[in-house]
This record gives C-alpha cells, structure tokens and sequence, in this order.
C-alpha cells in the first residue's frame, strides 16, 4: 500500500481497439509526470500483441467487457492510493 498521499492521475487508453501499448519514450507521458501526474496505460482486452484470442476477447458482446476493464483500471487506481477518488472525466 502507497503511503504517500494520492496524486493526480490520468488513464490514457489507447487506440484500437486493436492496438498496443508498449514502453518507450512518450513524450506526453514525461510531461505529465514532470507535472506530477501519474499516468497509467493499460492494455485492456482486445489489445494486439497478447494473442489471438486476447485480441477477439472484446468483439461482439465482449465489447462490454473491455468497457469493464477500463473502469476496472480507474478503480485500481483509486483503490491503491495512486489517484484521487471522484476526478474521474
């Protein structure tokens, strides 16, 4: 558990749905922690680069459950102190 106080966060999600968040040097990402916000990029179901059926995992009915997995990373965030509660846009 954090024991610092919670910062401000961002959740960047990003295209695709099939897609891929990889690490690297993304620019937006240093400035907004040079700012102090945390930034948590997830690769939600239907992301590339986890196998074929990771990708079809949101296809049809499943695209309710990569909606689920994205409100799922905001609630991880709060949970483990990263970010502030009731900020979320």
């Amino acid at each position: 558990m954090r024991e610092d106080p919670p910062s401000p966060a961002v959740r960047l999600t990003h295209g695709g749905p099939e897609a891929q968040e990889r690490p690297g040097c993304n620019p937006l990402f240093q400035a907004l922690v040079a700012q102090g916000v945390a930034v948590f990029a997830p690769n939600v179901r239907g992301s590339s680069g986890f196998g074929r059926s990771f990708v079809a995992a949101d296809t049809l009915a499943g695209r309710y459950g990569a909606i689920a997995d994205v409100a799922a990373c905001a609630d991880f965030l709060v949970d483990s102190r990263v970010a502030r509660p009731g900020q979320r846009h």
